[in-house]
Order: C-alpha cells, then structure tokens, then sequence
C-alpha cells in the first residue's frame, strides 16, 4: 500500500533550508506537510495533528529531538506513529539513543532524500497495514 493524499507528516527541523527541502520532496510524494522549527511547538503540534509520520531533528531549539521522541512515546495517540530521527551528529551512540527513545530509523544529515523517501514510504505502508512498524532501520 502506499501513502496517499490523506498521509500526513510532521516536520521538526530547526533549519529552514532542510525543513523546505523535506516540505518539497513530501508534497511531491503526495503527502500533506506540517512544520515546526522547534522541540516543543513540534510535541504540541504532533499531540494536537496526530500525524500519520513524524521527521524530527535530533539538536532543537527549546526541547532537543530525543526528549520530544521521549515525550511523543508517552502519549496513547503519538505511541506507534512512525518516527524518523535526522541529524548531523552521526555517531553511532547518538544512533542507538535515537532507535531507544522510540525512533523508527535514523538518517545521518546529508541524507540521500531517494533513500529516505523509500523509507518514509516503507514506514507509512507498514503502519497502515496493521505490521509493526518498530525498529526498521
């Protein structure tokens, strides 16, 4: 199954070139796009939206990313939504704490958006069709 029209996808993502370079290459996948430039406007967002994905940055501004994935975790509604941590800090630890605050996948910045495209699609047709959609890396 793919992700259609009706799949939504929140953006967290401090910097303004990557959060409209993520918007653009959603919107072509068909996909509706929320975005928000900081750890707590995303949580709040993601609690109020319930997004079918969420992308989030891992360094943010006011709440950093695995603190919110912590926090989105906890919620009833945020539980088994797919979410894809993005950052530049690579190192495998950073990795491992991703994927154990409750992250689905982890792409180190630069991505290949051919690759993370695929794994958001993935990711959307694994949480529709009912599978588990944790971890997948």
């Amino acid at each position: 199954m793919s992700p259609n029209s009706t799949s939504q996808v929140l953006v967290v993502e401090d910097n303004l070139m990557i959060r409209e370079l993520l918007g653009t290459m959603l919107e072509r996948m068909k996909l509706r796009v929320l975005s928000e430039s900081d750890g707590k406007a995303g949580l709040r967002t993601a609690k109020s939206e319930v997004p079918d994905l969420i992308l989030i940055d891992m360094r943010l501004p006011s709440l950093d990313g695995l603190d919110a994935v912590r926090e989105m975790r906890r919620c009833p509604e945020l539980s088994t939504i797919p979410i894809v941590a993005l950052t530049g800090y690579s190192a495998v630890l950073r990795e491992e704490e991703a994927l154990e605050a409750g992250c689905n996948a982890f792409f180190p910045k630069p991505f290949d958006l051919a690759e993370l495209s695929r794994k958001i699609d993935e990711l959307l047709h694994v949480s529709r069709g009912g599978g588990s959609s944790r971890p997948i890396s």
